[in-house]
C-alpha cells in the first residue's frame, strides 16, 4: 500500500525489508528525552519481524522526498502504536494515524487501544488528541513470600492441576475477566504456549466431584526475571496475568493471578489460590511473589492490595473505531 498525503508532502508506505535501521533511529530520537528510555536498536525489531507471524500491511511509513520521517504500526488485537515521527517532520503524525486506524477498520476491528508509560505525558496528550480516551490502568503488585500467610484447603475442597478437558468450565467461571473470547483460545495460551509449565495452572473444587470454582496461576522459573528488579512503569504485561492471554507479555517468575466465581466467596477462594501458590514458591527458593491486576476489576484489585505491595501501573486509552 502506498498514498500521498498532506498536499503530496509525505507518502505513506507499508514494510520493507531494510526498514529497520531508520525506524529505530526516528524512534530513538522520538523518545531520548522521556523517562525510562531505553534505547531501541534495529537487531531486535529485525528479531520481531523474522516472526512467521510478521503482518508488513501493519507496518506504515511517511517518507518526504524519499527520506523516511515517521512510523506507526498495529497488531491484530487491536494495539497501535502513536506515530513516531522526527522533529522536523510532526505534520506526518496525522496522515500516519489516519492511515492505520483505516487499515484496521478495513480488516474489520472494531476498537483501537494503546499502552504506554504513566509519565509519557505528551504521549497521552498525543493520543487524546487523537481520539483515544483513559479505559483503565494495569496495576503491577509485590510482596515478600515470607509476609504472606499461606492458607490451606480443608476437605471437602480440594485444589487439582488442571486438565485440557477442565478449560470450558474455568472460562465459564468469569468470561469477562480473560483477555480471549473462548475456552479453545484459553486452552492455546495455557497450554500450548512455550512459556508456561504444564503445572502452572491449578483448578478449586469445593468437593472432589464438585464444579470448579476457581483457578489459579503460579508461575515458576529462575529464567524469568525478578519482579523487585524490573521496571514496573513499563507497559508490560505479565506472563499468567489473567486477561493477558492475548497480548505478548513479559515472563516473571514468582507470578500468582486467579479467577473465581464472583460474589461473597471470592476472596476465600482467592486465598485458597494463593496458599496453593506460596507453598509452590517456597519449595523452588522465590522470595517474591508478583501480580498483575486491572483497575477495572475491583474484586480482584481489593484482593491484592490486601497483602500486596503496589508498584507502578501505566494506562490503556482505547478509540472506537
Amino acid at each position: 500500500m502506498t498514498t500521498t498525503t498532506e498536499r503530496n508532502r509525505f507518502r505513506i508506505r507499508t514494510y520493507r525489508p531494510g526498514d529497520e535501521t531508520a525506524q529505530v533511529e526516528i524512534y530513538n530520537a522520538a523518545t531520548a528525552a522521556l523517562p525510562g528510555f531505553k534505547p531501541a536498536t534495529a537487531e531486535e525489531v529485525a528479531r520481531r519481524y523474522r516472526a512467521a507471524d510478521f503482518d508488513p500491511g501493519s507496518k506504515l511509513y511517511a517518507e518526504s522526498e524519499g527520506r523516511m520521517v515517521g512510523y506507526i504500526s498495529f497488531s491484530p488485537n487491536g494495539r497501535i502504536s502513536v506515530p513516531w515521527c522526527l522533529a522536523e517532520a510532526a505534520e506526518a503524525r496525522e496522515p500516519l494515524m489516519n492511515a492505520a486506524l483505516a487499515a484496521m477498520k478495513q480488516r474489520r476491528s472494531s476498537r483501537a487501544w494503546a499502552a504506554y508509560r504513566a509519565d509519557w505525558t505528551e504521549v497521552r496528550t498525543l493520543l487524546e488528541l487523537c481520539g483515544f480516551r483513559l479505559a483503565h490502568e494495569v496495576v503491577n503488585f509485590v510482596a515478600a513470600l515470607a509476609q504472606l500467610a499461606g492458607e490451606a484447603v480443608a476437605p471437602p475442597c480440594c485444589i487439582e492441576p488442571l486438565h485440557r478437558t477442565d478449560l470450558e468450565a474455568v472460562y465459564a467461571i468469569d468470561p469477562t475477566a480473560f483477555g480471549v473470547t473462548s475456552p479453545d483460545e484459553l486452552g492455546a495460551a495455557w497450554c500450548d504456549g512455550p512459556y508456561l509449565a504444564a503445572d502452572s495452572v491449578f483448578v478449586l473444587r469445593q468437593s472432589p466431584a464438585g464444579e470448579i470454582v476457581a483457578a489459579g496461576l503460579a508461575v515458576t522459573s529462575s529464567q524469568y526475571a525478578d519482579p523487585t528488579k524490573i521496571d514496573s512503569a513499563m507497559p508490560c504485561f505479565r506472563l499468567g496475568a489473567i486477561g493477558t492471554e492475548s497480548e505478548r507479555t513479559k515472563r516473571v517468575n514468582g507470578l500468582f493471578s486467579y479467577v473465581a466465581q464472583t460474589g461473597t466467596e471470592n476472596h476465600r477462594f482467592a486465598r485458597l489460590l494463593l496458599g496453593e501458590a506460596c507453598r509452590r514458591f517456597q519449595r523452588v527458593g522465590i522470595l517474591h511473589i508478583a501480580a498483575q491486576c486491572r483497575s477495572d476489576r475491583p474484586v480482584e484489585l481489593a484482593l491484592f492490595d490486601g497483602p500486596f505491595q503496589r508498584q507502578k501501573s501505566f494506562p490503556i486509552f482505547i478509540r472506537d473505531l
